[in-house]
């Protein structure tokens, strides 16, 4: 199903490609002749057909393709590939709704091949990423809980949780509209509890999702706060040390940063935030992969240490 993704994209090229084919060794393409006026009609003509409404005729047919029973795993997974290809570009990917082509999902997204499910989720990251019309149009369905009933089912795969996380990412990325309705659906909890998995893609992609809600939305860290999350991220951070721990680290000191609530409940002895970092400090130290992970650790005891003195002199 793959396209011809080595057309000339505009008449210059196509001008190039022309004279190249024509050419011979006694007549080489630098003493080409300007063009007539009909020459100059004719190579516009094919550039028109090349760059014009064919990507639109061609996302039609894959579409329906997608909608074929008879159509294979296979084919599929190629169909939706060539897809995601072509809604990178943010103006095909508004195509690609305007057409019809969000009927796919329905199906697609609980289809029995994990491969299918697989590049469905990329397809629909590649749609929302940094792209408010399809966020919204894809809000007014209802694949977003699908989404995030794959990220956090046990029964699928672990790609499967991933891509899905990505989808999630993408959609919710700098939209607020998506991300009020992802925190009303508990998305918060699905977050963490990806956070928990033994599972580093997904640990990862969750942590920095979940900084990415903190900074465009500040006031979700109280609300992270009273849900436990400092807490939380500590246990995990408590556990034998992974590569992964660095974006928990990373998400938790964002979670204290400019949130009093956070910071209060991670000056709780009974957590041992404070004993862990300076454990942890004194583990990674030497390891020059890990200097940005000690330097969150180092940044975050900083701010319990303010916080500790503000208190004091409060007192």
């Amino acid at each position: 199903m793959s396209g011809d993704k080595s057309q000339p994209a505009n008449l210059e090229q196509v001008l190039r490609l022309a004279v190249a084919s024509s050419s011979t060794s006694e007549e080489p393409a630098s003493s080409m002749q300007p063009m007539t006026a009909e020459r100059t009609q004719f190579l516009q003509t094919v550039l028109s057909s090349m760059s014009g409404t064919n990507h639109i005729q061609r996302m039609k047919m894959i579409i329906a393709h997608c909608c074929s029973s008879e159509s294979s795993k296979e084919n599929l997974c190629d169909a939706l590939e060539e897809l995601s290809d072509w809604c990178e570009d943010i103006d095909m990917a508004c195509d690609f709704h305007k057409v019809g082509g969000f009927i796919i999902f329905t199906t697609l997204l609980r289809h029995e091949d994990d491969g299918v499910k697989s590049k469905c989720a990329e397809l629909i990251a590649n749609l929302c990423q940094n792209n408010p019309y399809c966020q919204e149009k894809l809000l007014e369905t209802n694949e977003m809980n699908r989404l995030m009933e794959m990220t956090g089912s046990p029964r699928e795969t672990p790609l499967i949780r991933t891509k899905a996380l990505y989808a999630l990412s993408g959609l919710l990325r700098g939209n607020m509209t998506c991300q009020e309705h992802f925190v009303k659906s508990d998305g918060f909890s699905l977050l963490l509890k990806s956070m928990q998995r033994d599972d580093n893609k997904i640990c990862t992609k969750a942590s920095f999702l979940l900084m990415s809600l903190m900074r465009d939305q500040p006031k979700f860290k109280d609300e992270l706060a009273k849900m436990g999350f400092v807490e939380q991220l500590t246990i995990i951070l408590t556990k034998e040390h992974k590569a992964e721990h660095e974006h928990v680290m990373a998400a938790l000191l964002e979670l204290c940063t400019g949130c009093q609530l956070a910071l209060h409940e991670a000056q709780r002895s009974e957590f041992g935030l404070q004993d862990l970092l300076a454990s942890r400090i004194s583990l990674l130290h030497e390891q020059p992969e890990s200097e940005e992970e000690l330097d969150y650790m180092k940044r975050l005891k900083q701010l319990l240490s303010k916080q500790l003195n503000d208190d004091v002199i409060d007192r």
